[in-house]
């Protein structure tokens, strides 16, 4: 099972921004901006952290995690804060939420701290599977990057290399490296205007049909439609 994070924030930027950043951990991340829509997703599915907005037009997050004592839900919390609510962020921490941020958010203080969570939670996979996945980060631009090139770097056999994609990350090794290189086309499109083609050859795929068919299958819109949902978001901005 992938490690799931919850963001329940009003403010579509923040929750666009909030799951750009996580997703390239990669876990798998859902968004609401109604605290009513976080408890439901809280109760019908394992959601290991929720970061819920102090403010919020139904629900807020002090009730959410009210809620979550009553109904004895085991999902770690993190508060977001606006300026001057730090004694609602301490208000937050008696009903249960691991840590708070105040906005402006520091991404990486942010990261960082969800981060340390998801640690406790999970105990720290095998550093041979933390190795062979940093390989595949560093690799992925790679056509050719195989089951066969990780065995022979590594000296290990296939079956060995798929245990620990297996073991370490309940997925396979093919299902990793087309997360990662979503996840890295998903940067080039947010950072550049490069063409498809170029996006797709800068992230290992042969050609862009390959490319957008496992785009479209991990992330349920084509490339050319996520980078066009980008530009709306800006001009909603």
């Amino acid at each position: 099972m992938p490690y799931r994070v919850l963001i329940a924030d009003d403010d579509p930027y923040i929750g666009l921004t909030f799951s750009s950043l996580f997703r390239r951990q990669p876990w798998e991340v859902e968004v609401v901006e109604q605290g009513e829509e976080a408890i439901r997703r809280l109760t019908v599915r394992s959601i290991d952290i929720a970061l819920l907005d102090i403010k919020m037009p139904d629900l807020d997050g002090l009730q959410i995690l009210q809620i979550m004592q009553r109904r004895r839900i085991q999902t770690d919390s993190v508060v977001i804060t606006g300026y001057g609510t730090v004694d609602l962020a301490v208000e937050a921490m008696k009903l249960g939420a691991r840590d708070f941020v105040e906005k402006p958010v520091d991404l990486s203080v942010l990261l960082s701290k969800v981060t340390g969570i998801m640690q406790k939670r999970h105990p720290a996979r095998s550093s041979l599977a933390r190795r062979l996945d940093s390989y595949l980060r560093g690799h992925l631009g790679q056509p050719a990057l195989s089951l066969r090139h990780l065995s022979f770097e590594f000296g290990i056999s296939e079956r060995y290399v798929c245990r620990q994609f297996r073991d370490g990350f309940e997925t396979t090794f093919r299902a990793r490296l087309n997360r990662h290189r979503i996840d890295a086309a998903k940067r080039f499109i947010e950072s550049s205007n490069a063409s498809m083609s170029r996006v797709a050859e800068s992230c290992g795929y042969r050609n862009q049909r390959r490319f957008c068919e496992a785009f479209r299958r991990l992330e349920g819109v084509t490339p050319r439609s996520y980078r066009y949902s980008l530009v709306l978001g800006e001009d909603a901005g």
